[in-house]
């Protein structure tokens, strides 16, 4: 009886062990498959929590969290195939971005243009020029949003990192 009681807490001890490396490999290395992003360096301007911006409601059902973020491009750099929980507008400012969506969908955006990512839509940008490329990037999020981009898996069906 004393025996059976003492490897309680030894297997309660390796199932905890167990679970909380599996969390941690995953917070670390995100998940499965995943393509990092390389190349690329984004830095946070401003982050800003609002319900309103000077007359024009977000149909959020809360507060939301918008973020702007400069986004630098080495050449052959890549954000790596990810995707965000809510809108993100991204503006280039300088060179030339591919963005690729889930389906291989390719489409080039030049200085002024916008790229429209959608709230879970999984896709890569890439700078597949010789120069270096910038952005800058206006991120919506639902209020305290603690995750605001999940590192995704390459496409099966698409040979693009």
């Amino acid at each position: 009886m004393i025996r059976a009681m003492m490897r309680r807490p030894v297997l309660s001890g390796a199932v905890v062990v167990a679970v909380a490396s599996t969390i941690l490999a995953v917070l670390v290395l995100g998940p499965a498959g995943a393509t990092p992003p390389a190349g690329f360096t984004p830095t946070l301007l401003a982050r800003a929590l609002t319900e309103q911006v000077g007359g024009m409601k977000f149909q959020a059902g809360g507060p939301v969290d918008i973020y702007s973020v400069d986004v630098n491009f080495d050449p052959g750099g890549t954000s790596g195939w990810h995707s965000h929980p809510g809108f993100v507008f991204v503006t280039v400012t300088v060179g030339t971005l591919t963005r690729y969506v889930s389906d291989c969908d390719k489409r080039r955006y030049t200085v002024g243009q916008v790229i429209v990512e959608r709230p879970n839509q999984v896709l890569v940008v890439r700078n597949e020029t010789s120069g270096s490329a910038e952005a800058i990037t206006t991120q919506f999020f639902p209020g305290g949003t603690l995750n605001t981009r999940i590192d995704q898996p390459q496409p099966a069906h698409c040979g693009v990192s």
